[in-house]
């Protein structure tokens, strides 16, 4: 019984580090892509607001009163010359 409860303890511990070490990478990609986004579009870096995104990325933006406008990652970033 000691052997089992230890054994289940050791992988419950196991899987929380696996799953703070995910947490981490994961906030440290939001990190990255928010700093590639900000500092693309603020100093016209085109290659930084392409990093920004997925590569297959669409946006949807609006334009005045017009419904939703769907523009590719690629498009998007070609106007931060």
């Amino acid at each position: 019984m000691k052997n089992t409860l230890l054994l289940l303890f050791t992988i419950l511990i196991g899987f929380s580090a696996q799953a703070q070490s995910n947490q981490k990478e994961t906030l440290s990609q939001v990190e990255k892509a928010l700093n590639d986004y900000i500092l693309g579009t603020s100093y016209s870096n085109q290659k930084q607001v392409e990093n920004a995104f997925d590569e297959n990325a669409n946006l949807y933006l609006t334009k005045g009163t017009d419904s939703l406008w769907i523009v590719q990652n690629r498009t998007y970033a070609s106007w931060y010359k």
